[in-house]
């Protein structure tokens, strides 16, 4: 086609193309992020934007924080962001996937928008195309705007800028052709933008500039252009104010001086000290973007005064910046429009008119960014006329360096818990990081099962750290006092919930009453009931109070009284399950005192049935519960209704787990329910592999269920083998439980394992060892293991010496070892020692088998 460059067109659309695929590539590592940080507050616990498209009324009629915590309800209105997120959580509900794509393709449609800006205001300049590519890349890929690109609340500063440029581009396009449709779109575009992030305001100052250095229109013109824009501002403005019923410019609740530290600031040199190191640390961010931060709050601002260097570097050079800006204004120079974007886009943030949330942020230099890259750009492209290889070393170190570190800083953005810790690395008092990391490691804490105790001890660091910078801090105080509570540190919990209940606060009651809480469990019995009995004025008839002050009591011995508080309990709330459970421990406590007869102990286990079905308790007091009620069932020997408690105790997470799974195996062994009793025995097999009980439960398991020889010989040659390998002293109970696994083998003719196992039961203490000697001694003569059986019936002859059948069994196996002589003078001795009327009616028969025998042997 004639008149149409081709070349250029392909060109063109090539690097369009290949800044969006650049912008991808370099945040797609962040697909499978987390919502973190500041997510919380846009959609993963904004009740507005998870009401869909149904909820974008409510979203457009209130202030954006309302849907996250109302209570606050920061003056903020950003309905756009928040609807937009509404309509994607109709597709994607709570999976951030399928935000972080959409954010990732905006940023790039964003990066694409911004080169095609660049290249119509450059097409005319000296080396403009180049100036563009590189401006457009640098943007791409600089490090500073991870934030924004990697955290999904990011979208309202990343949507409002794209809007931003929309509106440039319309106002470029009326500055070449005063067609006033193109006016009506930039202030659409600037509508939209306002709507997704007020600070989109400075926008309009770019679009003077804008008109001015590259359409050379006079001041009246440029009034006349940007006219129309003031009134999106007025528009804005207007339903903020009716929104915010008339209070819409109040930061009172949305700046602290924890955000802001030019509140803290200690007379006017550090009120000025600290504006100027805010815009200089602002510059150094895009200058230098290294070590980056989620947030620049005290401590980690230096509190810096006027004079001193850190204050008076930024303001030369900003003075600088001001001074070219300035000259350049006639002369319409590149460099001098990116000086005046800069001084445009960052005043805004400067704290200079008034205080705004922080004074250096990451998200905000997204627009100033621009200009800075600009400028980088504008003078690389002139280095480059001269020294060529100097810039594309320079120009290649940054784009190296750029995208290194931004897929490196976009894994900090994966989760709460890596952003905290990496940012507690680089910046160890940053009380943002640490007040993060605190309560993200004590949510992990909480979400394990059973709860992480390491993790709380990590969060109660990070959190004690907080609280050594804000002490007043008291949602922090009081997760820290849960997290000692939780670790069985009641004396630092009932510290921290005192601290917690001097402030007036929403939680305050309720701190009182952990407190309260905490103390008993101290055993700070009349503290405990101290403060118990002053909440108890404003809440008589609080079912949980009076439960509490019972426990409390009963510590102090005033069994009379706690019942009392017990009753009262149970008539304020019916089945309470505190009540339930202090009625069942003092009736524990009764029937121990009492000796433990079993009509108290059948009333306490029905005490603590009443209790548990209905218990509300820690997962650790609900288990050590049921393990209670277990030892009560096996007390009245109900081995049944002992496994059952017993399992029911194994349910929870607790610290008792592993011994509740022990006693819930054993008393199904006792119940003769073996089928189920073997899991048991094999999960504690596998969590306990050393324990030798653990090896003799399953054996009687299997010995138990008989029906699979194999399984059981298997099973007693582990237990043989466990035995000899760790060679362990065995108690009279375990010598007792051999001695009943080898009599069962006996009795299914395995006669050498339960040779064996007689051996091990008798080689120790108990009251069954001579019986087991004998058994041995048997068993070994029916295993064909004579010469054994002659030395076993020897050691019981020894500690039995009148038992004729143990001499009879001895002279079989010598007579089978073809020792025919010594069986003979054995039966000859029993013959000559004893006659039948001198034996006992069980021992003639013994006696007239000896005779017989020695008849048969003589010649």
């Amino acid at each position: 086609m004639k008149g149409l460059d081709i070349h250029t067109l392909t060109k063109s659309n090539l690097w369009a193309v290949l800044i969006c695929a650049v912008a991808v590539l370099v945040y797609a590592n962040t697909f499978g992020h987390e919502f973190v940080f500041d997510d919380a507050a846009v959609i993963s616990a904004n009740k507005h934007v998870q009401q869909g498209i149904a909820g974008i009324d409510t979203i457009f009629t209130t202030g954006s924080w309302s849907g996250f915590n109302p209570e606050r309800n920061l003056r903020i209105y950003r309905p756009l962001q928040l609807s937009l997120l509404a309509v994607q959580y109709e597709f994607f509900k709570l999976n951030p996937l399928g935000y972080h794509i959409v954010h990732v393709l905006s940023y790039a449609v964003l990066c694409l928008l911004v080169y095609k800006l660049l290249s119509k205001l450059l097409k005319k300049h000296p080396g403009g195309p180049s100036i563009a590519r590189l401006a457009a890349i640098l943007f791409t890929l600089h490090p500073v705007h991870t934030e924004v690109a990697a955290n999904i609340k990011g979208n309202g500063d990343l949507m409002a800028m794209l809007f931003g440029i929309l509106t440039l581009l319309c106002v470029r396009a009326f500055g070449e052709s005063n067609r006033w449709y193109h006016l009506v779109a930039a202030t659409l575009a600037f509508l939209i933008a306002l709507f997704f992030k007020e600070t989109a305001i400075t926008i309009i100052g770019v679009a003077a500039l804008l008109l001015h250095y590259f359409h050379g229109c006079s001041i009246r013109k440029i009034t006349l252009t940007t006219a129309p824009l003031l009134i999106p501002i007025g528009l804005y403005l207007t339903v903020r104010h009716l929104v915010f019923d008339g209070n819409a410019n109040s930061l009172v609740d949305t700046t602290t001086n924890i955000s802001n530290v030019t509140l803290l600031a200690d007379g006017w040199s550090q009120e000025i000290g600290l504006r100027m190191w805010a815009l200089g640390k602002n510059l150094q961010l895009l200058i230098f973007p290294y070590p980056l931060l989620m947030m620049y709050v005290y401590d980690s601002i230096p509190m810096v005064e006027a004079y001193q260097i850190e204050s008076l570097l930024p303001f030369v050079i900003y003075s600088a910046i001001t001074i070219g800006f300035l000259w350049s204004l006639p002369k319409r120079t590149l460099l001098g429009f990116a000086a005046g974007c800069y001084l445009t886009t960052i005043f805004l943030f400067s704290n200079i008119l008034f205080s705004i949330p922080n004074i250096v942020s990451e998200r905000w230099l997204l627009l100033p960014s621009l200009a800075f890259c600009l400028a980088v750009a504008i003078l690389l492209i002139e280095v480059r006329k001269h020294y060529p290889r100097s810039a594309h070393i320079i120009i290649a170190l940054l784009c190296f360096g750029y995208t290194g570190y931004t897929i490196q800083r976009n894994f900090d953005w994966k989760s709460d818990l890596i952003l905290a810790t990496s940012d507690m690395r680089t910046s160890p008092r940053n009380y943002n990081a640490l007040r993060l990391a605190g309560s993200e490691l004590y949510r992990q804490a909480r979400k394990s099962d059973p709860v992480d105790i390491d993790l709380l001890q990590e969060s109660a660091l990070a959190m004690e750290a907080v609280l050594r910078i804000t002490a007043n801090n008291y949602v922090t105080r009081n997760t820290l006092a849960t997290a000692y509570e939780l670790m069985g540190k009641y004396e630092m919990a009932a510290i921290h919930f005192d601290m917690a209940d001097n402030y007036e606060s929403e939680i305050k009651d309720a701190a009182t009453y952990a407190l309260v809480r905490n103390l008993l469990y101290a055993r700070n019995y009349v503290r405990a009931l101290e403060i118990a009995q002053d909440l108890e004025k404003d809440y008589p008839d609080n079912a949980g109070l009076l439960a509490l002050k019972a426990e409390i009591l009963l510590g102090l011995g005033r069994s009379e009284q706690a019942m009392e508080q017990l009753q009262k309990s149970l008539a304020a709330q019916p089945n309470y399950w505190r009540a339930l459970k202090g009625l069942a421990q003092h009736h524990l406590q009764a029937t121990k005192a009492a000796g433990s007869p079993p009509d108290m102990l059948q009333e306490s286990a029905r005490l603590f049935e009443d209790w548990l079905s209905v218990s509300k308790d820690t997962k650790e007091a609900t288990a050590s519960g049921y393990n209670v009620l277990g030892q009560i069932y096996r007390s009245l020997k109900d081995h049944k209704n002992a496994a059952r408690a017993f399992g029911m105790a194994t349910q929870y997470p607790s610290s008792i787990k592993g011994k509740a799974r022990f006693s819930q195996a054993k008393q199904l062994n006792l119940a003769g329910n073996y089928s189920a009793a073997l899991p048991c025995w094999e999960r504690l097999e596998n969590d306990y592999p050393q324990l030798i009980e653990v090896t003799i439960g399953k054996t009687i398991a299997h010995a138990g269920i008989r029906d699979d020889l194999a399984a059981l010989s298997m099973q007693a040659a582990k237990l043989l083998e466990k035995i000899v390998s760790i060679e362990p002293t065995l108690d009279a109970q375990q010598c007792k439980d051999i001695n009943s696994i080898a009599v069962i083998l006996e009795s299914l003719q395995l006669y050498n394992l339960a040779a064996d196992l007689f051996l091990h039961a008798a080689a120790h203490p108990s009251p069954i060892r001579g019986k087991a000697a004998f058994s041995a001694a048997k068993n070994l003569q029916a295993d064909s293991r004579y010469a054994e059986a002659v030395t076993q019936w020897d050691r019981v002859l020894r500690d039995y010496p009148e038992v004729i059948k143990a001499e009879l069994s001895k002279a079989e196996c010598l007579q089978a070892l073809g020792r025919t002589t010594e069986a003979r003078d054995i039966y000859r001795a029993i013959v000559q020692r004893y006659s039948e009327a001198s034996l006992p009616i069980n021992q003639q028969n013994d006696y007239n088998e000896a005779r017989s025998r020695l008849k048969a042997l003589l010649p």
